[in-house]
């Protein structure tokens, strides 16, 4: 039998050369999906860099406070003179971390307790908390 073929018919051997439309449509999404992954990725990692600033920053605050009360070792037990320590303390501190919150220290027989907390929905976190404890001596040399 003879078949008659044109010119610009290919034979069944011929292997199309480039790239598909569903090819091309397929890389596009696999790309896109690694791009937005990337992205989520820079997010979080800016909001876990915010609050490691935002905790060190209540770090050196509650490290402040504790060479304040050492320098007036002595006057712990005066009320009056740890919460004016206090208070000036808070004072030179007030703004540096978002929502700032300080609840009154504790101090309990030489044992100090500072709670410092600060607010992260800024950055999609929640509220955050650092809680530093110290203790202070009963020094011989306080009691003269």
């Amino acid at each position: 039998m003879i078949t008659n073929r044109s010119r610009n018919s290919r034979p069944c051997s011929a292997r199309q050369s480039g790239f598909s439309l569903v090819e091309v449509m397929v890389t596009l999404l696999v790309l896109s999906i690694g791009l937005l992954g990337i992205a989520a990725l820079q997010v979080v990692a800016l909001q876990s860099s915010s609050t490691s600033l935002h905790r060190s920053i209540a770090v050196i605050q509650a490290n402040d406070l504790v060479e304040r009360l050492w320098a007036n070792v002595c006057d712990l037990d005066d009320v009056d003179r740890r919460e004016d320590i206090e208070d000036a303390w808070n004072t030179a501190h007030a703004g540096s971390i978002p929502g700032r919150n300080v609840p009154d220290p504790v101090f309990n027989a030489g044992l100090y307790q500072i709670d410092i907390g600060w607010d992260e929905t800024r950055v999609g976190g929640g509220p955050q908390n650092f809680v530093f404890f110290t203790r202070f001596p009963a020094l011989p040399a306080c009691d003269s």
